[in-house]
């Protein structure tokens, strides 16, 4: 939700992988995490991300499986976890 010119709203479930990694990795040490905003996304991953899936189970994987075809992701070796690419500005 756009609150203002300068900030966005975000509303996350409890449970939800990306609420746990919020609370835990970064709330949790007084952090502010980093979010990137996907406009246009693959209707498969939004319908994942409706799921609860397994702590452990990429969310990417599962939209894979809904698709048919797996969901083209990219690593990030310095941090351990895998994105949508993105292309850069």
């Amino acid at each position: 939700m756009l609150v203002d010119k300068d900030r966005l709203a975000l509303h996350i479930l409890e449970g939800k992988h990306g609420r746990v990694i919020m609370d835990e990795k970064y709330l949790g040490q007084g952090k502010v995490m980093p979010v990137a905003v996907a406009i246009g996304m693959d209707p498969s991953l939004w319908f994942a991300s409706l799921h609860t899936v397994p702590w452990g189970v990429s969310e990417y994987d599962c939209a894979g499986g809904i698709k048919g075809v797996p969901i083209e992701v990219s690593k990030d070796h310095t941090l351990g976890f895998r994105f949508l690419p993105m292309p850069r500005s």
